[in-house]
């Protein structure tokens, strides 16, 4: 005979459950060792972190909201999120059940997740997949279950870090090279491509504007989004492809 147990208020939910005063001391402990942390080399990410905390935790004496910060919290998935960051640290192999945009029918792959990356408000899986050893680029808002495997896991040397230096966005063509893409500019948008650039490898002088990266789906869409500010002068193909768009945005 099974015997099941359930909250008196059907509704709670001990995942929302507010931090005790305990807790929150702790928290501030926390925070004021990242505080001493700010200037050291390799940990200015935790500005942004301590303000976050502050904020989301209400640590200040201003109990109005003073700042946003821009997330989806409608995304989907996320809830996955912690526990593939944890089969990545304990390298682990997942069966993932997927579900694409362009494809209705879920299929399921066997992967050795290597890396999590967040761009444009989404989460992304980096994987290498069994049986052909490429990788994999998931969409965390797009998976529908995640399984441990019995495969072997695969290790990678692949430095991630490196392979997003190559890219504006997620996609990475890895066959493809390297490219100089040159932009003429207007000038009014120069202080914020100087605050703001668009790739590490971003120089501008007279106007010109020139990145050494690979061309993808992200960075056309980044320079459509400048509009008339902007014009691709090389490569040819990529100057080619964002007119025949530009064509079909005019019979919209």
């Amino acid at each position: 005979k099974r015997t099941y147990y359930r909250y008196e208020d059907e509704n709670f939910n001990i995942a929302k459950r507010p931090l005790n005063f305990q807790e929150i001391e702790y928290l501030k402990q926390a925070l004021f060792t990242l505080n001493r942390m700010n200037n050291t080399k390799g940990f200015e990410w935790t500005n942004s972190l301590q303000t976050k905390l502050y904020s989301e935790l209400d640590l200040g004496k201003n109990n109005t909201k003073i700042i946003d910060f821009e997330e989806n919290e409608f995304l989907k998935g996320l809830h996955f999120l912690y526990p593939l960051y944890q089969f990545i640290c304990n390298q682990q192999s997942l069966e993932i059940s997927y579900k694409s945009f362009q494809n209705s029918e879920i299929k399921k792959y066997i992967l050795s997740p290597h890396y999590l990356k967040q761009y444009n408000n989404r989460w992304f899986l980096l994987s290498t997949g069994h049986g052909h050893q490429k990788v994999f680029t998931l969409a965390i808002d797009r998976i529908v279950s995640v399984e441990i495997s019995k495969e072997t896991y695969i290790s990678t040397q692949m430095d991630f870090s490196e392979y997003f230096r190559e890219i504006i966005g997620i996609t990475n063509y890895q066959e493809n090279e390297l490219e100089t893409v040159v932009i003429q500019v207007e000038t009014n948008i120069i202080p914020y491509l100087e605050s703001k650039p668009l790739h590490i490898s971003q120089k501008i002088e007279d106007n010109l504007l020139s990145l050494k990266l690979k061309l993808n789906f992200e960075l056309e869409g980044l320079i459509l989004s400048y509009g008339e500010n902007m014009k691709v002068l090389q490569p040819n193909s990529l100057a080619q492809k964002l007119k025949e768009r530009i064509k079909k945005m005019q019979k919209n």
